[in-house]
């Protein structure tokens, strides 16, 4: 496999738009000659555009409603199946030989290497599994971006494959056109193809290349549900299908960098850490209620990445169900009681429950505050807030953070709540702000704001308290203090 010839087919409008993938692939390619390029277009190129094209060495092209593998195959070992939003990373052919070639040597006769490659600007560098965010009783499957697969050893199994990113032996690209099901993960899973998220950083996306929902075959349907962890007959997920990580515990072996413990042990790090150690209370809350989305495996998994970063002062409130795992997990656990939320005249019902649970952080920031006095800032952290195993030897940066204001991210322009950080003498004023807009003070009133409304208006008031730091998509305050990423595809996961 080391040498096997790839032939990367590009689907556009125009070859205009494949230009930028074209130019990263060809110029970050080890062995330029083992490489080749199939364009299918809506429009054929005019003479200039040929021209253009005859610089990326072996390139074909056709328009729309041929049969690819027929009309640009010309015996390549692999297909690469990529999105024109696609742009290469150096040496990104030679670290897919090797990964298909681990994936070979453990036993996997078909690999599969496809996923989400990460963002650019992304908060998190690194690829993700396809995690299924709904199973319909007529065998409908719609996804969602899974866990991100950060520093793993291997390719990690996946369930579903992204046709706009997709290497495998070009036998199951020439399976999948003559047998025109429609799904390429049907394809593969019906013809012994195994499914793997790549664990090397070889690329990264302009673009969401999250598949089309479609729908599994009567005949797939319970094969498949048992294997990547779906009821197909009432639409239930497991934490596996949902976060695309097929492993008991949704975890990996991982493999961590060893610079990031020379950082660790620097006494620049130590400094740091021992500084602002005394600047942050991190306050959690573990409740079914408060997420109901989340399966226990997921959060489960979530807590314990929470609970294992270092240099944190965390104090996890949680529910009757969950105290006794959160306690294996972490030492200062506590039993969460209504009494210590936003101060009402009534029970919330179901419907509002869920509302004034989220409208309560403060008010449990400052029950923190009464149990460890002394910290010049509390945080309000979401049990999900690290959604990927952060980096054992990370230390995280608090300093950057601790200002005379409230900090929030903010995604798009809308607040991202998950996590939010107060300074303490900020916090009785914001409470008491947060009460007068509620109508706690009135017995007349029994309908809490929502959220999101109620911290703009907040912020829209009072402006001075407040820093709003834009970020690339939701939990990026947290991946900004954690400093995740990974910027070379060989050495991000090598000990040398």
């Amino acid at each position: 496999m080391l040498t096997d010839r790839i032939l990367m087919i590009l689907r556009a409008d125009s070859a205009s738009e494949t230009l930028d993938t074209l130019e990263s692939a060809f110029a970050g390619a080890m062995l330029k000659k083992r490489l080749s390029f199939g364009l299918i277009l809506n429009e054929v190129p005019d003479p200039s555009m040929l021209e253009l094209l005859s610089a990326y060495g072996n390139i074909r092209y056709m328009t729309e409603g041929g049969t690819p593998c027929t009309s640009l195959w010309q015996g390549e070992k692999l297909i690469f199946t990529a999105a024109p939003s696609v742009t290469f990373l150096p040496r990104w052919d030679a670290a897919v030989r090797h990964m298909l070639d681990q994936l070979s040597r453990a036993g996997i006769v078909k690999p599969v290497l496809t996923g989400l490659p990460p963002s650019e600007g992304g908060a998190v560098d690194a690829f993700s599994p396809v995690g299924i965010i709904s199973a319909g009783k007529d065998g409908m499957l719609t996804f969602r971006r899974g866990t991100p697969f950060l520093r793993g050893r291997e390719p990690l199994q996946a369930a579903v494959a992204v046709p706009g990113f997709c290497c495998a032996p070009s036998a199951l690209f020439r399976l999948h056109e003559q047998q025109q099901n429609g799904s390429l993960t049907v394809t593969a899973f019906r013809n012994g193809y195994e499914c793997h998220t790549p664990h090397l950083l070889i690329a990264r996306a302009g673009s969401d290349l999250l598949p089309e929902p479609f729908i599994l075959p009567r005949e797939e349907k319970d094969r498949f549900g048992k294997r990547f962890g779906l009821n197909t007959e009432n639409g239930a997920l497991s934490g596996q299908a949902r976060t695309g990580c097929h492993t008991p515990d949704l975890s990996w072996p991982e493999k961590t960098p060893f610079l990031s413990a020379l950082r660790r042990f620097s006494p620049a790090s130590l400094k740091t850490a021992a500084s602002d150690k005394s600047l942050f209370c991190v306050t959690t809350l573990l409740d079914d209620c408060a997420d109901p989305d989340l399966t226990p495996e997921e959060s489960s998994i979530a807590f314990r990445r929470l609970a294992s970063l270092n240099d944190l002062v965390l104090l996890c409130y949680t529910n009757t169900v969950y105290v006794e795992t959160a306690r294996l997990k972490h030492p200062n656990v506590l039993e969460y009681r209504d009494e210590y939320g936003i101060p009402v005249h009534y029970r919330p019902g179901k419907a509002q429950y869920d509302t004034f649970l989220r409208l309560s952080r403060p008010f449990l920031l400052a029950k923190s505050a009464e149990r460890f006095p002394g910290h010049t800032h509390l945080a309000w952290v979401d049990p999900d807030c690290v959604p990927y195993p952060a980096d054992p030897d990370t230390v995280p940066d608090l300093a950057s953070f601790c200002t005379d204001r409230i900090v929030i991210g903010t995604v798009g322009g809308m607040l991202d709540l998950s996590t939010i950080i107060i300074p303490e003498p900020l916090l009785s004023a914001l409470c008491g702000e947060i009460c007068l807009i509620c109508g706690t003070d009135s017995r007349l009133v029994y309908q809490l704001p929502p959220e999101e409304a109620l911290w703009k208006r907040l912020t829209e008031e009072h402006p001075d308290r407040f820093t709003l730091i834009p970020v690339a998509e939701k939990h990026g305050l947290m991946a900004a203090m954690l400093g995740v990423g990974q910027p070379d595809p060989f050495r991000q996961n090598s000990n040398k």
